[in-house]
């Protein structure tokens, strides 16, 4: 590429010679973003930058800037109210968000039209008519609230201690907020419409599909619609095929015409027609000039005209495309003929600057130089991207296929840049982003590769947009100058991203280009292709994906704020692309399979933007959709009907969680507050209006009060995100109170209260709130509330008079401590409250209940206040406030004397009732009350710091019985002086053991805590410990020990001896064992875990401290603790007797067999604990080995037990035992009287008693075979069935056992040597019909035996089965059936596994499932052998057979069933070589197949003399030259029988060679023809070559290489030949 200079000496007027707006006609205005009321797209935008903003394909306007008046005349307060009596809510509200008059603009008459629109909507009666569905789409019903008081209850008095007196609070869980709306508060969705619930009048030009809180809102543009998309308009004109939006609306056709519109829809003018233009095909591209002057058009044969809008008879400049014929003799560049110009612009300001890109992928700037006419100008092309078809052909080049997906200059701002001159152009290809500056010379500017996040297999688009440098309205932290900087979003596939383009001009003088650089900023992933997008404002972003999906996209934080469905609006779209991608597309599949790229079309020609509108070209209409604002969305809504979820979305805003940038409202939240805030109380206010208009004109679908109901939470809500609660409880609360609808504002009020949202309410609405809840019984509820107010609104003397009332004692102690910081008159009124109850006692029962649970709230209330908190809320007090509340409590209720308090109206409190009583008359009231709530109480008392520091002194020294006046000093109070009050007090006659021991738990509990505050004489510490061991019941009795534990714990005896015995009868062991423990008294500590039955299983760490080998014991005490041992063997072992053994084991092995011999009489104590020495995988963690002496002892009682206890185990055990350690003679009786038969014939195997142990294993069989026999005979006359079945089942399996242990003999027990274990040598060989039992081996008797005594079973029980038949539970079959069945069963298997055993190399590769211990060992021990002869044992058996049984007919059956076998598994042997063999010919076929596959060229053309190779226009001469070369084949194959590669290809070497990164040799695929220029060679680098250029191109570079085993065929071409492609072949080696 050779850049040219610009030689255009009279360029077109700058900027400032630019022609007026007002000359060129009238742009569109932008309604909704006027004014600062409404505000636009982003607060950081100009009024100017607004009127300035870009069109996609008009360059921009500069000079041209449009500019919007702020004239704006609101109505006033006046105006609203005179209105609210005749429109709906939605009116006031719409009188703020539409302007009364006209916007005063430059514009066209196209204003006029739309304001013409709104006074015609204005004029308009409009009604909900969206009642029904909004009621339907209204909030969720009121949830009941709930609140249970927290009642103080007495808890057992077994554990007063443990009390904690918790801050009453109302979890805010508990009230759940409302639903959002679904509409409004995710925007993200793009379900989020309620277009199920509301719907909306259409205007005359809005689509009738749309709803009215859509972001974007559609009209269609009927007049143009009518004019273009007609009949007779597609006749005269042609189809659209693009649309160009600036200060005309420009519509292209298909017959090179391009109609002009303006915003009044009416048609300026017809351009290209009677032109050369239209015989150039259709308009393919679109472009306006920055003043709105001139547009371009480009066409589908690669010509491109530009006119004057004011003169458009004929164009001002003519562009032609060059011919092909004329590329290789062209003095200039230009665009190809017959390749349409797919994109176009201007270049700055001038009218005579463009660039271009066609669909063959290259791009053209054009300067135009002065002249007169489009005679007199001569045009200078440059070529700024991609190659002339030509150079494409070159041999040896492989040209990636590409073309140019989008193009764009970049457009003018409003404030002057040093871009504007250089013509700064972006072009996007499937490989590159590239940034060219076009003027003066051509220059890349920035160049950026596809991203590698973009997948590989996605959709092949690309789309990008421009947006200028503005000046912003004010200043930010991204421009300190007050410019934004220019722009570009840029889209591959799915990935969008954004550069910011930072200019400054030059520091050099002759170098006037400027500096310039490229930030990528952003990028965001979407879910599906882009193929197009817009800039709406400079931080808003319109999408389009592949399935016309469109989302509003946020530039900064690139959140989708709307989602939008565009399929039924049908945009105009058509397939640019694919022919020159789709080779890219074929062979990324061939270089991956699983890659699936698709080229789809092109929205590029039908999606604009200008000025913030959307303008889309249908297939059958022409739609322009605005970005509505905030204001406009609530008064849809108000229109539509929904108040509910108005109010909710205005909150939205309000706070700042619903799309703000989007809408039209700031950032700043001062500034959004302040438009939001008076439109919020204008909706609720003309939302309340209209119901109760409503109302009155029976307009309502439902009834007032659920539309009431249905508005208070957002109102709620609102209020309170505004802070506006003296709107929300004067003006709403009168709205409610007047429709008797008050109840629905206290519930909607009290979540809010216990949320401390609402934390002050006037009078009024406190008295009705209290008398509304009071009434319906909810005073718990109540109570919550007024305890989360502030008592400075109050009515005190009201309040506290209606709480008393009802027993809201909560809310009046609440009340009255924050209204005069006054402690002690409400620990005074709940006093006598509870001696009131005391003193009527002829009252009724329900009375004294209602006064018996406000009095005892004094307890909850002194812990409170004691501890620093607010009462009943639980939040910390100030010190100083908590230091004088705990002062004047204390000092109240230790008052030795009785006070006069001043309390409620100045009057004093006095206790009449306690007159008599000689001291501490309110202590000893509340301890006769509630002694143990009130050490509950105390007890959370001592833990404040309080009553660690010096109070002031107060002395107490008047007489008994009289009455003083309150001191004005402190109380001195310490912890002592209160235990020692307390001792005073309850120590006499008037308190019982009870009371003090109270008193002693919580002296015992505290002492230990505060030691250096608690002073108390020994004779009072040792008097509380033995008061403690008689406590007056056992409910007393675990406090008690715990509290004897803490005593101890300080509190040390000098003799604790006299003590051990109070200890034992009190039941406190853990005191006991603490104290032997430190007396080493081990014996009696161990023996002391034996006496408490809720620990004993701690004897055990006991023992192991007392025996360890590093334990401080002297002999003699270790001896004893061996002793306790013994004499609670049994205890222990009853505990845990495996623990037992492991710790002995230990510790203390010389005292296991004493421990076993005391066990004597528990057999199965005994049998655990000799499991966890004989058994090491269950001994645990321990390591210590047992003694051999006691294994061989006990082994042989250990298996005589299992053989009681766990029979099932015996065998596997027997396997692992070694065998001295037991005895035959006294483990064999045990064994078989138990029925451990699989044991026994273990045992006497390993000891080489073979031959007796098949003699008992088969007498056992005998024995078994009666049992059945005699239970099958007697199953006609036994009542129960399911017994007898079950009886049967079990007999059936110790049968199958005995056959599989019979079966393991046989076929594991021979000696090593090959003899019997009787060491008889085998027997000699004989015929087998001339054997007999004499000469059989031990080995063939051992297998006749077992199958003469199974085969004598079965046939045993098969004469019973024509006889009594017991149906089964579980089927058909009856009992003998099923038992004939399984013995047959057992049968054929012990056959089976002859079978095996005789034709087996060894004994130890065939075996059949016997025990698994059994196999393990034994097997092991057996070698190799001559194998059982079947034919021999078979005769034998027949012979035995035939005396027992002479003619054979019982045999038949049991015979017949083992053949059947036989032949059952020969076809499943069949069965499975077929399959095997049809799953090997699958795989072999498929491979053949790929095999056969051969490789598809890249192209069609050779690589050499670039001539078509196959396909069509290929010539005929292939076909013929293939079917001669297939009947070779045929004839070859039939003469020698040789297979021959089907596809009619020799391959001489299958494999591919891969040298490197460019060195690529390849086996090519040769046409076996003869000497023919036609002849192929196809190598795996899918490049194809006639085989005479590929010879002439390798003996060129010397590459021709024969094979060892080259055949010189008859036309001189070796048939071995091994080629290179000379294309993929290492440069190194090509150039030599």
């Amino acid at each position: 590429m050779t850049p040219t200079a610009n030689t255009n000496e009279d360029e077109e007027s700058s900027r400032e010679a630019a022609v007026d707006p007002e000359d060129v006609g009238d742009p569109i205005v932008f309604r909704p973003f006027e004014g600062t009321e409404t505000g636009g797209p982003s607060v950081e935008e100009d009024e100017a930058e607004l009127a300035s903003a870009p069109s996609s394909d008009d360059g921009g306007t500069h000079a041209a800037a449009l500019r919007i008046s702020k004239t704006r005349k609101t109505p006033d307060a006046k105006d609203l109210e005179n209105e609210e009596n005749t429109l709906p809510p939605s009116r006031a509200v719409e009188a703020e968000s539409r302007p009364t008059e006209s916007t005063s603009t430059t514009l066209d008459s196209s204003t006029k039209a739309q304001s013409k629109h709104s006074t015609e909507a204005d004029d308009q009666s409009l009604t909900l008519r969206g009642q029904a569905s909004a009621q339907s789409s209204s909030l969720s019903g009121r949830r009941s609230v709930s609140r249970s008081s927290i009642r103080w209850t007495q808890t057992p008095a077994s554990r007063p201690f443990d009390r904690r007196f918790h801050a009453r609070s109302v979890s805010a869980a508990l009230i759940a907020s409302r639903n959002a709306s679904p509409a409004f508060l995710t925007s993200h969705s793009r379900q989020s419409s309620i277009s199920s619930q509301i719907t909306v009048r259409s205007l005359e030009e809005e689509d009738e599909t749309q709803k009215p809180w859509d972001v974007v809102k559609w009209s269609k543009l009927k007049k143009i619609t009518s004019q273009v998309f007609s009949e007779a308009g597609r006749r005269a004109f042609g189809a659209r095929t693009y649309v160009s939006v600036g200060a005309s609306i420009a519509v292209g056709t298909s017959k090179g015409i391009i109609l002009l519109f303006d915003y009044q829809q009416n048609l300026k003018g017809i351009i290209g027609q009677g032109t050369n233009a239209a015989e150039c095909g259709s308009v393919t591209s679109l472009a306006t000039s920055a003043d709105h002057s001139t547009i371009a058009s480009g066409h589908a044969n690669g010509s491109i005209f530009t006119w004057d809008v004011t003169r458009p008879a004929r164009p001002v400049l003519q562009i032609t495309p060059i011919a092909i014929p004329q590329l290789s003799s062209r003095s200039s560049d230009g665009h190809v003929a017959d390749h349409a110009v797919l994109h176009l612009g201007f270049l700055g300001a001038r009218n005579t600057a463009l660039a271009s890109a066609d669909s063959s992928g290259m791009a053209f700037s054009h300067l135009a130089t002065r002249g007169l006419g489009a005679v007199g100008r001569t045009v200078k092309s440059t070529r700024i991207l991609g190659r002339y078809p030509e150079t494409a052909i070159t041999p040896g080049s492989l040209k990636k296929p590409s073309t140019v997906l989008a193009c764009a200059p970049l457009p003018l701002g409003n404030v002057a840049q040093v871009t504007d001159d250089i013509g700064l152009t972006a072009l996007l290809t499937p490989h590159l982003l590239v940034i060219v500056s076009t003027m003066p010379i051509a220059q890349t500017q920035f160049k950026a590769p596809r991203s590698q996040r973009v997948a590989a297999h996605g959709a092949m688009t690309g789309s990008l947009a421009w947006f200028p440098a503005v000046q912003l309205k004010n200043r930010s932290s991204e421009s300190a100058n007050g410019e934004s900087c220019a722009k570009l979003v840029h889209c591959w596939s799915n990935l969008l991203s954004v550069l910011d383009i930072h200019a400054k001009a030059s520091g050099s003088e002759n170098d006037k280009r400027p500096d310039l650089s490229f930030n990528p900023r952003n990028q965001w992933r979407c879910d599906e292709a882009i193929v197009a997008v817009q800039w709406l404002s400079r931080s808003i972003i319109a999408v389009l994906t592949v399935t016309q999906k469109l989302l509003i996209l946020e530039d900064y934080n690139m959140r989708i704020s709307d989602a939008s469905d565009l399929n039924a609006r049908h945009i105009y779209h058509q397939d640019s692309f694919s022919r020159q991608l789709q080779p890219l597309v074929d062979r990324a599949e061939q270089e991956d399979p699983s890659m699936h790229g698709v080229v789809p079309d092109a929205y590029y020609m039908s999606f604009k933007s200008y000025k913030g509108r959307l303008f889309l070209l249908g297939m059958s209409d022409l739609a322009m959709g605005t970005l509505s604002n905030w204001a406009d969305r609530l008064v849809a809504l108000m229109e539509a009907g929904s108040l509910v979820n108005a109010v909710l979305l205005a909150t939205a805003y309000y706070s700042g969680q619903s799309d703000k940038i989007t809408v039209g409202l700031p950032e700043d939240d001062s500034t959004r507050h302040a438009r939001v805030r008076e439109r919020l109380l204008q909706i609720m206010s003309a939302s309340l209006r209209y119901i109760f208009k409503a109302d009155e004109n029976d307009e309502l679908e439902t009834n007032i009060r659920v539309s009431l109901q249905d508005l208070i939470d957002p109102i709620f809500k609102a209020c309170i995100t505004m802070d506006e609660k003296d709107y929300l409880l004067d003006e709403v609360y009168e709205w409610y109170s007047d429709a008797s609808c008050q109840d629905l504002f206290l519930e909607a009020m009290e979540p809010r209260i216990i949320d401390d949202k609402i934390t002050e309410i006037p009078p009024i609405v406190l008295q009705e709130l209290i008398l509304w809840y009071t009434s319906h019984g909810s005073g718990d509820r109540l109570e919550a509330m007024v305890c989360c107010l502030n008592t400075n609104t109050m009515d005190i003397d009201q309040v506290c008079a209606t709480c008393k009332s009802y027993n809201l004692y909560d809310a009046f102690v609440y009340i009255w401590t924050h209204a005069f910081a006054d402690y002690v008159t409400p620990l005074a009124e709940l006093l006598l409250l509870s001696q009131s109850d005391d003193s009527n006692n002829d009252e009724d029962s329900s009375s004294s209940a209602e006064r018996q649970e406000p009095a005892s709230k004094m307890f909850p209330y002194m812990a409170y206040t004691f501890t620093g908190r607010i009462y009943p809320k639980g939040s910390g007090m100030a010190s100083d406030v908590a230091t004088a509340a705990q002062s004047s409590m204390y000092a109240f209720l230790f008052a030795s004397q009785i006070v006069d308090w001043p309390g409620y109206n100045d009057k004093h409190i006095s206790l009449a009732t306690l007159q008599d009583v000689k001291n501490y008359p309110y202590l000893r009231a509340v301890l006769r009350y509630d002694i143990s709530s009130f050490m509950s109480m105390l007890n959370e008392a001592f833990e404040d710091p309080f009553l660690n520091i010096e109070q002031d002194p107060y002395v107490n020294n008047h007489a008994p019985g009289d009455t003083v006046e309150w001191p004005s000093s402190g109380f001195t109070i310490t912890r002592t002086r209160i235990i020692t009050i307390l001792l005073e007090v309850v120590v006499g006659p008037v308190f019982g053991q009870s009371e003090r021991t109270y008193l002693n738990i919580f002296i015992a509990r505290n002492l230990p805590k505060f030691p250096q505050f608690i002073l108390l004489p020994t004779s009072v510490l040792h008097r509380v410990l033995t008061e403690l061991c008689d406590y007056p019941s056992d409910d007393f009795a675990g406090e008690a020990q715990l509290s004897v534990e803490y005593l101890l714990s300080y509190y040390h005896p000098t003799d604790v001896q006299p003590l051990i015995p109070l200890f034992r009868s009190a039941g406190f062991f853990r005191v006991l064992k603490s104290t032997y423990k430190g007396l080493r008294q081990y014996a009696k500590w161990v023996e002391t875990f034996f006496d408490d039955s809720e620990d004993r299983a701690a004897v055990f760490e006991c023992i192991i401290q007392c025996l360890r080998p590093n334990a401080n014991l002297s002999n003699r005490q270790r001896k004893d603790v061996k002793e306790v041992i013994l004499s609670h063997a049994e205890e222990l072992a009853d505990t845990d007797a495996r623990r037992v053994a492991v710790v002995l084991l230990d510790y203390a092995q010389d005292i296991l067999g004493k421990t076993l011999d005391r066990l004597d009489g528990r057999s199965d104590l005994q049998f655990s604990f000799l499991r966890a020495f004989l058994e090491p995988s269950d001994l645990g963690s321990t390591e210590t080995e047992l003694p051999s002496s006691f294994a061989a002892q006990y082994t042989g009682t250990y298996v005589k037990l299992m053989c009681r206890y766990e029979p099932h185990r015996v065998a596997d055990f027997i396997s692992i035992v070694p065998s001295n350690n037991l005895h035959l003679d006294e483990t064999l009786p045990v064994m078989e009287s138990s029925g451990v038969i699989d044991a026994a014939v273990l045992l006497m195997a390993r000891d080489g008693l073979v031959s007796d142990a098949m003699y008992r294993l088969t007498k056992h069989l005998n024995v078994v075979s009666i049992a059945l026999v005699g239970l099958l005979d007697a199953a006609g006359s036994q009542p129960d069935r399911s017994n007898t079945q079950e009886n049967v089942d079990e007999l059936l399996k110790t049968i199958q056992k005995y056959a599989t242990v019979g079966t393991w003999l046989c076929r594991a027990k021979t000696a090593p040597d090959g003899k019997d274990v009787t060491g008889r040598p085998p027997a000699k060989l004989a015929k087998p019909s001339q054997v007999t039992e004499s000469d059989l081996t031990l080995r063939e008797l051992l297998w006749l035996d077992l199958v003469d005594s199974v085969v004598a079973l079965s046939r045993a029980v098969s004469r019973h089965e024509d006889g009594n038949n017991i149906a089964n539970d579980e089927g058909p079959m009856s009992v003998n059936e099923h038992a004939t069945q399984t013995l047959r069963t057992v049968v054929q298997d012990i056959f089976t596994a002859l079978l095996s055993a005789s034709t087996a190399v060894s004994t130890s590769k065939a075996q059949v499932a016997p025990p698994p211990a059994i196999l393990t060992q034994s097997v092991a021990e057996a070698s190799p052998q001559k194998p059982p002869s079947f034919l021999s044992i078979l005769r034998c058996f027949l012979t035995r057979a035939s005396v027992t049984s002479p003619t054979l007919s019982d045999l038949r059956a049991v015979l017949a069933s083992i053949f059947s076998a036989y032949a059952f598994e020969e076809s499943i042997l069949q069965l499975s070589s077929s399959l095997i063999d049809k799953d090997i010919f699958a795989q072999i076929k498929d491979a053949d197949t790929r095999r056969r596959m051969g490789w598809r060229p890249r192209t069609m053309a050779c690589e050499g003399c670039r001539r078509r190779t196959w396909g069509p226009g290929a010539g005929v001469g292939h076909w013929e030259l293939w079917r001669e070369r297939h009947a070779k084949k045929v004839i070859e194959k039939a003469s020698s029988g040789k297979a021959f590669n089907g596809n009619g290809k020799s391959r001489v070497n299958d494999e591919t060679q891969v040298a490197g990164d460019n060195e690529r040799n390849a086996t090519a695929d040769v046409a076996d023809t003869k000497d023919k220029p036609d002849a192929l060679v196809l190598f795996a680098c899918y490049h194809v070559w006639h085989r005479i250029c590929l010879e002439s191109a390798l003996h060129e570079t010397t590459m021709l290489k024969p094979s060892a085993s080259e055949q010189t065929e008859g036309d001189g071409h070796a048939r071995g030949q091994r080629y290179y492609c000379p294309l993929c072949t290492d440069t190194r080696t090509s150039s030599t």
